[in-house]
């Protein structure tokens, strides 16, 4: 239980918006990649479910940089880096790390932005795809195995 919750000024707001929107676009290439692995390709389903998440990705990224812009601040132009693993599971499991720590991260700002409805409304939309991604891709871990996924 949370003894406090911290206010967030405008800077950090700004901030915390751009380091998720380097995530989002860090994302969509990484959806991006996957979806021109072999494996990926060629099941007409687990395409389609690949193109929708990068596409929600694309989404994220321009719900944050617009209320960046709307926020007086530059969006950033940065990547966040995603190392291509040896494996299709591999690659999978990073992805469903990613995933769970996107919403680890939308969560946390969330409880900072109780001053912000506004806001916070954006970020919770933004975080119930974030769960829906990581349902989805632990059903591409569990397709690409062949066995349950187990994160």
């Amino acid at each position: 239980m949370r003894s406090r919750v911290l206010l967030m000024k405008l800077t950090e707001i700004i901030e915390a918006f751009n380091e998720n929107l380097s995530k989002e676009y860090g994302a969509i290439l990484m959806y991006i990649e996957l979806r021109k692995l072999p494996l990926m390709s060629k099941n007409v389903k687990i395409a389609s479910i690949i193109t929708d998440l990068a596409e929600d990705e694309m989404r994220h990224a321009e719900m944050l940089a617009d209320k960046i812009a709307g926020l007086g601040g530059k969006s950033t132009w940065q990547i966040a880096p995603f190392n291509r693993k040896a494996t299709i599971k591999d690659t999978l499991i990073q992805i469903v790390d990613s995933e769970e720590k996107a919403i680890e991260d939308y969560s946390y700002l969330i409880d900072r932005l109780t001053a912000q409805p506004t806001l916070r409304e954006m970020l919770i939309a933004i975080l119930e795809d974030e769960k829906i991604h990581k349902k989805k891709t632990e059903y591409l871990l569990k397709s690409a195995s062949g066995r349950k996924a187990n994160r």
